[in-house]
């Protein structure tokens, strides 16, 4: 470098010669050579932007900016220079809402709260908040005496995991407020049905 500025070549008697800050030439004859110096090109900066839908959402942001700034609370921008690695986190839930993905431009590319992009272009990241869908989400434990076990039950609705009839003892997902209706067979191991008990009380 010179002052401000950063060698580029050197000419040969007015011509292009070589990039290399170091040459040889063998003199057989006058030779004019100049080493040629630039501005330094200023690096691309792209822009991050990040947003949600939900408002205010705290994200913390892993590499200050060209500006100085960093951790932001949705909608805000920060400014790289191209080919910067930046990490992003969201938080795990928002006002009651847990966190279902990052969008990368409009496309979804992780369900992870904790996303590194690389400044290669302008890039928008959306985090998505939603309603837990297992939030009220109930269990259904089914289970039988005398015998203890292995006894046949038909369930009329398949839960939430696609699951539906099974032997005791079993447990089924339903979300709140799902009918689902118990056929248990007439006997079992010998002995005739009794009754259904309902959180440990006769039903």
């Amino acid at each position: 470098t010179d002052g401000d500025n950063v060698f580029q070549y050197w000419e040969r008697n007015g011509g292009p010669f070589s990039t290399s800050l170091a040459i040889t030439v063998e003199m057989l004859a006058d030779l004019d050579l100049t080493a040629v110096y630039l501005s330094p090109v200023p690096p691309t900066q792209r822009t991050l932007n990040v947003n949600s839908p939900a408002n205010n959402v705290p994200i913390s942001v892993s590499l200050q900016d060209n500006n100085g700034r960093q951790n932001g609370s949705t909608d805000f921008s920060r400014i790289y220079d191209e080919g910067d690695t930046v990490s992003v986190s969201a938080p795990a839930s928002h006002n009651g809402e847990a966190f279902q993905g990052w969008l990368r431009n409009g496309t979804l590319v992780s369900l992870s709260e904790n996303i590194t992009v690389t400044m290669y272009n302008d890039l928008t990241l959306t985090a998505l908040y939603g309603r837990d869908p297992t939030a009220d989400e109930r269990r259904l434990l089914v289970s039988s005496e005398n015998p203890d076990g292995n006894v046949p039950i038909t369930v009329s609705a398949l839960d939430n995991n696609g699951e539906q009839d099974g032997s005791t003892t079993f447990q089924r997902l339903y979300n709140q407020g799902s009918p689902v209706t118990l056929t248990a067979p007439l006997t079992a191991g010998g002995n005739d049905f009794s009754h259904w008990m309902r959180n440990g009380a006769a039903f």
